[in-house]
């Protein structure tokens, strides 16, 4: 059971209308959705026992004793509270009797071995009376308040991640479900019964998924709630490269690019594979491109076209200390390295790196700064390039062990939540940073997004509509699963609520979990840190960030491919700098122009 502190016991007038719980009956139908009508906040956050009555719920909470009608609407609340007493306490059994009074137990003891003080609470409406029943305990039974024996015998999709503990059926055949997510938080959820003739009669739409098991998740959300279309994954070719059924036309409703690893997306995009999104967004009446976050959007739109788009992204940058930062006139490589010399300061921490860690930092996890793919140009035969090589002989083969905050100047940055930058600061820096940008040789800011869920709909699809329907619920309703808030929603309102959320201390987050925004742990030890108090400014900051945003990170593998060659040959003293930038400036210039 779950357990919290006891204040005092304080009563309001409660009248309830009381009668006997009404019994299960499964429905005959096959499929229920459900959809949360109530969630963990200030009035409750755990549900310990529950009863059903005529017309409403009673819920025996964690601070409280709720009415609550089947829509989630709190009717009367009696909260418990009692300054004289701080121990920590369970709640058991919740009961009526026949006469209308309220009882459950309340001990502080561990029931297991029966010690310590059990209290027996009567309420009857206007007043609660405590019996001491410990010497008597042996004739008490103390079990987890649930009604799993009531489980309808069809199945109710909608329970994301969550562990029913209550079902209750209601008069009209459905189910009112209580159940607790991953983090003992409570939820209270009502059911609808889809019938055979609405399910049968829905417009299938294929969804190409890859290997993106978060997809399914947005599947169900979708096909819960969609009375005229039903998504289903389509198999994805074992190399996700997808170019047959391109070329076949054999393709899905809906493709998820990060899938197209194989393919050069913005090349088949030019080649009219997939559809410009803009229209769909000029003729809805629910969602514009106006209510998405602009300088992805514009990042992402190619010859004014937009062809596809991201349910969430993350910001990739280079980040360093304000002091040396400040130091800086410009973001080229030259002035960072001209700074790090005159401060006897390697450019990136010498712990934890190597040359081939460092090369990848300022050019393969930053392509968008050699390349502009839309333009077809690339600009590696660039002084600074060449001095991102050389400058790698600072570096040692392996990397020596990682020693946290120091000799730290630059590093890249991944920023998904907005308190990214206090992270940063604090668990890699252990002094104030500031953004400024990759060193980069085609004129962008060297900010760029990493785009995830990022839907398009193919151009062969016999059902865009559809397709269509899908892409906007994933974007307005669709969770966003969160791993340590990796992720900035790409709907304005939605990213606002996130950055809301980001001051509080805990919250609760889109799949039901509690999130606690100040603990983490440093990327060297096992030293709990908390970060500062969030800041507007911090928010501001990153907001600010955000604006800068000029280019979408994406791996194009043949691209990739070439860099990886070239730099092995480099690495292992085959050709010197200059060498690498030549051979890399004619097979990159070779691939764009034959490719995009």
């Amino acid at each position: 059971m779950k357990k919290y502190r006891l204040f005092s016991i304080v009563l309001f007038f409660m009248l309830l209308a009381l009668t006997d719980c009404t019994a299960g009956k499964p429905a005959p139908e096959p499929i229920c959705k459900a959809t949360v009508v109530s969630t963990a906040g200030e009035d409750y956050q755990y549900i310990v026992d529950a009863l059903m009555m005529e017309d409403h719920l009673l819920l025996l909470c964690d601070s409280s004793i709720i009415t609550m009608d089947f829509d989630g609407n709190i009717i009367t609340k009696i909260s418990l509270e009692d300054s004289t007493e701080t121990h920590i306490v369970n709640y058991y059994n919740l009961e009526v009797s026949d006469d209308g009074k309220i009882t459950f137990l309340k001990t502080s003891a561990d029931i297991d071995d029966k010690t310590g003080k059990f209290e027996k609470i009567v309420f009857d409406g206007e007043k609660s009376t405590t019996e001491d029943i410990t010497a008597d305990i042996d004739n008490y039974s103390f079990g987890v308040g649930e009604n799993l024996d009531d489980k309808p015998s069809f199945s109710i999709q909608g329970l994301y991640n969550i562990k029913p503990r209550f079902y209750f059926e209601t008069s009209d055949g459905n189910f009112i479900v209580i159940g607790e997510n991953s983090g003992g938080y409570s939820s209270v959820y009502k059911t609808e019964i889809l019938s055979e003739d609405e399910m049968e009669n829905r417009t299938v739409i294929e969804i190409s998924s890859g290997y993106f098991s978060e997809i399914e998740g947005i599947v169900t959300q979708f096909n819960e709630v969609n009375p005229y279309y039903k998504a289903v994954i389509k198999e994805s070719p074992e190399d996700f490269s997808y170019t047959v059924d391109i070329i076949t036309g054999d393709t899905a409703d809906v493709v998820f690019i990060g899938t197209l690893m194989a393919i050069p997306y913005e090349s088949y995009a030019k080649k009219g594979v997939f559809e410009d999104l803009l229209p769909y967004f000029e003729a809805d009446p629910e969602i514009s491109a106006d209510d998405l976050v602009q300088s992805v959007i514009k990042a992402n739109m190619i010859n004014e076209a937009l062809y596809s788009i991201p349910q969430s992204f993350s910001v990739q940058t280079m980040t360093g200390r304000v002091d040396l930062v400040s130091q800086l006139k410009t973001n080229s490589f030259a002035d960072i390295k001209r700074v790090a010399d005159e401060n006897n300061i390697l450019i990136i921490s010498p712990y934890g790196s190597n040359k081939r860690l460092f090369i990848q930092m300022f050019v393969t996890f930053s392509t968008n700064s050699f390349v502009d793919a839309k333009a077809h140009k690339c600009n590696f035969n660039s002084q600074d390039f060449i001095d991102i090589l050389n400058y790698a002989e600072n570096y040692p083969t392996e990397s020596v062990p990682d020693r946290y905050g120091e000799d730290q100047f630059l590093m890249p940055a991944y920023i998904g939540d907005f308190r990214g930058a206090l992270s940063i600061e604090t668990m890699d820096f252990g002094a104030p940073i500031s953004f400024l940008g990759y060193p980069s040789g085609v004129g962008s800011n060297g900010v760029s997004a990493m785009l995830r869920n990022e839907a398009a709909i193919y151009s062969s699809s016999e059902n865009k509509d559809g397709a269509w329907e899908f892409i906007k619920f994933m974007l307005i309703n669709g969770v966003i699963e969160q791993n340590n808030n990796t992720s900035f929603p790409i709907v304005k309102t939605r990213l606002e609520k996130l950055a809301e959320d980001s001051f509080k201390e805990y919250y609760i987050n889109e799949v039901g979990e509690q999130v606690n925004n100040r603990l983490y742990e440093t990327r060297v030890s096992d030293i709990e840190i908390k970060l500062p108090d969030l800041t507007e400014a911090d928010v501001a900051e990153i907001m600010s960030l955000i604006d800068k945003i000029d280019g979408i990170h994406r791996n194009d593998l043949q691209l990739v491919t070439i860099l990886n060659e070239e730099m092995n040959n480099f690495l292992d003293g085959k050709v010197t700098a200059e060498e690498t930038a030549a051979m890399l400036q004619d097979r990159v210039s070779t691939y764009l122009s034959e490719t995009y």
